[in-house]
């Protein structure tokens, strides 16, 4: 792998927000469910291009009823580089009408370097509109769409920050926006994200790239996911 790569990557695991949004709509009661995501913020990397940094994530899915979701996640690119990081989260599906949804999921992200000690916890609560079509000559048991478009915030509880400097913001706002598909079991998610779009990049270790000019970093994923019913 590049080194400059390799440099980034570690780097980039600092950046709040390392997997795009899962179970915006909740399961069907007692349904599982298993996904793996790909991607990350957009950095120009020397040598290479401005790519979306390759993190990665797997997580898991369970229906407590048709409104109420639990799932969990784990980063194994995180893990590598010393961060075990874990992700808990309650879905709620609290407004549907037809084929529109409001939900709000609210949970923490826990992070741990195993080589340091140092822990950190960040509590996060989402918000999503969803919107699921067909087209015309489509029939329920063919594909299922879903737009949805929200936002993740992330609250930072500590005073200081990792080199002892003090903490000057206390919150991360991740406006988004996605597309999913879903066939029989499978389903597969594109999204993108505007992360840390409350913070100035100019002043950041990383050549963050963001569509909306020197505010936080555009994020690109990819996810998959398959339910067990």
């Amino acid at each position: 792998m590049n080194k400059h790569l390799i440099i980034y990557l570690m780097a980039g695991l600092s950046l709040v927000s390392c997997a795009p949004s899962n179970f915006v709509v909740p399961l069907e009661k007692g349904e599982h469910a298993i996904n793996a995501t790909l991607g990350g913020p957009l950095v120009n990397v020397p040598g290479i291009a401005t790519i979306p940094l390759p993190f990665t994530s797997l997580g898991y899915g369970y229906g407590l009823s048709e409104k109420n979701t639990i799932s969990g996640a784990l980063y194994p690119t995180a893990a590598i580089y010393g961060d075990f990081q874990l992700t808990a989260a309650f879905s709620h599906q609290f407004w549907k009408k037809e084929k529109m949804g409001l939900s709000a999921k609210v949970g923490f992200d826990y992070l741990i370097d195993v080589y340091e000690k140092n822990q950190r916890i960040w509590p996060q609560l989402d918000g999503n509109f969803t919107f699921t079509y067909q087209n015309k000559e489509e029939d329920e048991n063919s594909k299922l769409k879903l737009m949805y478009v929200g936002f993740s915030n992330w609250f930072e509880l500590n005073s200081v920050k990792a080199h002892g400097e003090k903490q000057e913001t206390f919150l991360f706002f991740n406006p988004h926006l996605g597309h999913q598909m879903k066939r029989n079991n499978w389903a597969f998610n594109f999204e993108i994200a505007f992360l840390a779009s409350n913070l100035k990049n100019d002043k950041v270790v990383l050549d963050y790239r963001s569509i909306i000019g020197n505010r936080g970093a555009t994020g690109i994923y990819f996810g998959l996911q398959y339910h067990i019913k």
